[in-house]
Protein backbone atom coordinates (compact mmCIF):
# COMPACT_ATOMS: atom_id res chain seq x y z
CA UNK A 1 0.00 0.00 0.00
CA UNK A 2 1.33 3.16 -0.44
CA UNK A 3 1.52 5.26 2.68
CA UNK A 4 1.72 8.74 0.45
CA UNK A 5 -1.77 8.29 -0.46
CA UNK A 6 -4.30 10.20 1.50
CA UNK A 7 -7.34 7.99 3.56
CA UNK A 8 -9.73 10.20 1.02
CA UNK A 9 -7.74 8.27 -1.82
CA UNK A 10 -7.40 4.89 0.12
CA UNK A 11 -10.90 4.95 0.92
CA UNK A 12 -13.12 6.67 -1.31
CA UNK A 13 -16.32 5.19 -0.44
CA UNK A 14 -15.69 6.80 3.18
CA UNK A 15 -16.06 10.42 1.18
CA UNK A 16 -18.28 10.34 -0.94
CA UNK A 17 -20.41 13.47 -0.41
CA UNK A 18 -24.15 13.52 -0.70
CA UNK A 19 -26.95 15.89 -0.36
CA UNK A 20 -29.78 13.38 0.05
CA UNK A 21 -33.29 14.57 1.96
CA UNK A 22 -34.14 11.21 3.96
CA UNK A 23 -37.15 12.40 5.57
CA UNK A 24 -38.43 11.73 1.53
CA UNK A 25 -36.93 8.22 1.84
CA UNK A 26 -38.71 4.87 2.53
CA UNK A 27 -37.11 1.20 3.63
CA UNK A 28 -36.13 0.06 0.55
CA UNK A 29 -33.79 -2.93 2.27
CA UNK A 30 -34.87 -5.29 4.78
CA UNK A 31 -32.59 -4.57 8.03
CA UNK A 32 -30.30 -7.63 8.13
CA UNK A 33 -27.91 -6.66 11.47
CA UNK A 34 -27.78 -4.01 13.75
CA UNK A 35 -24.04 -3.44 15.19
CA UNK A 36 -24.02 -0.60 17.76
CA UNK A 37 -20.68 0.45 19.41
CA UNK A 38 -19.20 3.51 21.05
CA UNK A 39 -16.84 5.78 19.42
CA UNK A 40 -13.48 3.68 19.13
CA UNK A 41 -14.49 0.33 19.45
CA UNK A 42 -14.20 -1.23 16.03
CA UNK A 43 -17.53 0.28 14.34
CA UNK A 44 -15.41 1.03 10.91
CA UNK A 45 -13.73 -2.14 11.02
CA UNK A 46 -17.07 -3.85 11.43
CA UNK A 47 -18.66 -2.03 8.54
CA UNK A 48 -15.55 -2.58 6.26
CA UNK A 49 -15.78 -6.41 7.29
CA UNK A 50 -19.80 -6.43 6.93
CA UNK A 51 -19.35 -4.85 3.03
CA UNK A 52 -16.94 -8.02 2.45
CA UNK A 53 -19.24 -9.87 3.74
CA UNK A 54 -21.80 -8.97 0.65
CA UNK A 55 -23.81 -5.93 3.04
CA UNK A 56 -23.58 -3.57 0.37
CA UNK A 57 -25.67 -0.67 2.10
CA UNK A 58 -24.28 -0.12 5.47
CA UNK A 59 -24.54 3.11 8.09
CA UNK A 60 -21.76 4.29 9.38
CA UNK A 61 -22.17 7.99 11.82
CA UNK A 62 -19.21 9.49 9.54
CA UNK A 63 -21.38 9.03 6.63
CA UNK A 64 -23.54 11.82 9.21
CA UNK A 65 -20.92 14.48 7.94
CA UNK A 66 -21.09 13.37 4.39
CA UNK A 67 -24.75 14.37 4.55
CA UNK A 68 -25.34 17.25 6.60
CA UNK A 69 -28.71 18.18 5.78
CA UNK A 70 -31.68 16.37 6.87
CA UNK A 71 -29.64 13.31 8.22
CA UNK A 72 -27.95 15.32 10.72
CA UNK A 73 -31.35 17.11 11.64
CA UNK A 74 -32.76 13.70 12.11
CA UNK A 75 -30.38 11.73 14.39
CA UNK A 76 -30.09 15.04 16.71
CA UNK A 77 -34.22 15.09 16.81
CA UNK A 78 -33.97 11.19 17.38
CA UNK A 79 -31.40 11.81 20.24
CA UNK A 80 -33.21 14.59 21.64
CA UNK A 81 -36.79 12.66 21.98
CA UNK A 82 -35.25 9.46 23.26
CA UNK A 83 -32.85 11.18 25.79
CA UNK A 84 -34.39 14.81 26.57
CA UNK A 85 -38.17 14.51 26.13
CA UNK A 86 -37.98 16.97 23.46
CA UNK A 87 -40.62 16.39 20.29
CA UNK A 88 -42.51 13.13 19.10
CA UNK A 89 -40.91 10.12 19.61
CA UNK A 90 -39.51 8.68 16.78
CA UNK A 91 -41.09 5.69 15.03
CA UNK A 92 -40.78 3.39 12.87
CA UNK A 93 -41.18 5.26 9.31
CA UNK A 94 -39.10 8.35 11.09
CA UNK A 95 -36.39 5.17 10.89
CA UNK A 96 -37.13 3.76 7.48
CA UNK A 97 -36.62 7.46 6.58
CA UNK A 98 -33.38 8.31 8.11
CA UNK A 99 -31.58 4.11 7.60
CA UNK A 100 -34.07 2.60 5.27
CA UNK A 101 -30.74 2.22 2.64
CA UNK A 102 -29.23 0.34 5.22
CA UNK A 103 -28.98 -3.32 5.42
Amino acid sequence: MDKTMTDRERFPDYFVEEDIDRRKCTRVVPMKVLVIGMLRTGTLSMQAALEELGYKSTHHMHKVFQNPGSECIMWREALEAKYQNKGRKFTKLDWDQLLGHCQ
